[in-house]
């Protein structure tokens, strides 16, 4: 436990850190009271097991917390809110009813924030599996000040349902798929959506921020030409084609992309989970809409002649299918494979190795653990004898992969052509 020495020390941290906030001119403080942070620490009946004048009961657990915010009032004058967690998902965290006892007892605070969780999954940060507005939704009542709401809000409807709940409305996840995203909303216009995959936004191991269905996020100094004009044919409707094809027509070119299939979108037309089939395909509707809006000519169902062809794009690398058997030995981080575990164990005996779920996040592998193991598949720790085959990659073929070869074979063509 802290003592209060440690506990002056900190709270002094704090000012210093808000007097550099405001003197930097910054419109506000948000006070970090989410996630496990030391604030929270206060706040949570499973980790304050104190016994002085800081644990016990809910006062108690608040007078840290409010004794820094207190400080921080008493030297600056921008606003300073909070982000809460208003409920903890781990097996002993606390309910939605606690954390608006928490909102409602602290004091000289101009707003909250509401996030969710301490250390387990999802916390804010839900996968396809949540439904959409995980956090908000949650929410018991409004308190009696400005509330900002988070979580799953990828979408026009989400943030109109959000508002019916909260006051203001925070984007993560979302913006990193389309940074124009309040622009669009009011402009009528698609966003680029989040399909909640929590793959590069999530692998924070590189120290980097990226984006699976947008590849400009974090390549934002790449240099590109201005305004082109020209045709150019592609062929290949897949994430690589159309990717590809809306960069070119952005900058201005007149774009036809022939596809042998009677649908846009490639391989993700190809996935059977229900949940995760549901949210990606909301990104082939955005496509579907940014075909119209750029106006690029789009022929289906037709084998295009490689003689016409500017960019051929291909459906991009391919995973072989598992084959079908009474017993089934699965040692495979392909996402692909995940998915046809699954209908597989409908008809036959399943195994895993434990690290095919590497390459998904926690709250991804707990919930699709907890669909594998409902549908009968057994999960192994160590690979032995009966695994023939083996499929892992660090760095799959996926979504980003594939978005990213089209825009950086787009860019290739202008250079090489213009």
């Amino acid at each position: 436990e802290l003592d209060e020495k440690a506990m002056e020390e900190i709270r002094d941290a704090f000012v210093k850190s808000a007097k550099i906030v405001e003197m930097s001119e910054f419109d506000g403080i948000e006070l970090h009271g989410a996630h496990g942070y030391l604030l929270q620490e206060f706040m949570s009946p499973a980790l304050n097991r104190r016994e002085d004048k800081y644990g016990g009961s809910i006062e108690n657990m608040l007078r840290f917390p409010q004794e820094v915010i207190d400080a921080i009032r008493e030297e600056v004058s921008i606003p300073v809110g909070i982000r809460l967690s208003l409920y903890e998902d781990d097996p002993d965290g606390y309910p939605p009813e606690h954390g608006m006892k928490i909102v409602e007892n602290l004091k000289n605070i101009d707003y909250v924030h509401f996030s969710s969780g301490r250390f387990a999954p999802p916390g804010a940060s839900a996968s396809y599996y949540s439904e959409h507005n995980h956090i908000i939704s949650k929410i018991p009542r409004k308190p009696g000040l400005t509330t900002i709401g988070v979580g799953s809000i990828t979408s026009a409807e989400d943030v109109e349902n959000a508002l019916k709940h909260v006051d203001l409305v925070a984007l993560g996840r979302a913006a990193l798929a389309d940074p124009f995203f309040p622009e669009n909303i009011k402009r009528n216009r698609k966003v680029r959506p989040c399909i909640r995959c929590n793959q590069a936004c999530r692998n924070l191991a590189f120290g980097e921020v990226r984006c699976t269905v947008n590849p400009m996020t974090g390549n934002e100094t790449l240099k590109t030409h201005a305004r082109l004009t020209g045709r150019v044919k592609i062929a290949g409707a897949g994430i690589s084609g159309l990717e590809a094809a809306i960069f070119l027509a952005q900058k201005g070119m007149d774009v036809t992309i022939i596809e042998k299939s009677n649908r846009i979108g490639g391989q993700i037309n190809e996935i059977r989970e229900e949940r995760k089939r549901n949210e990606f395909l909301t990104l082939i509707e955005y496509y579907e809409s940014r075909i119209r809006e750029l106006g690029i000519t789009l022929i289906l169902n037709k084998k295009a002649d490689m003689r016409f062809i500017d960019l051929f794009m291909g459906t991009g690398k391919e995973y072989p299918d598992i084959v079908r058997e009474d017993e089934i030995y699965i040692d495979s981080n392909i996402y692909k494979h995940l998915d046809q575990a699954l209908d597989l164990a409908k008809d036959s005996k399943v195994f895993m190795t434990e690290r095919s779920l590497d390459s998904m996040d926690r709250h991804r592998q707990m919930e699709y653990r907890k669909i594998a193991e409902s549908s009968g598949i057994e999960f192994v720790k160590e690979r032995d004898g009966r695994f023939k085959t083996s499929w892992y990659e660090r760095n799959q073929y996926d979504i980003y992969q594939a978005s990213k070869r089209g825009l950086w074979a787009a860019m290739k063509y202008v250079r090489e052509n213009y």
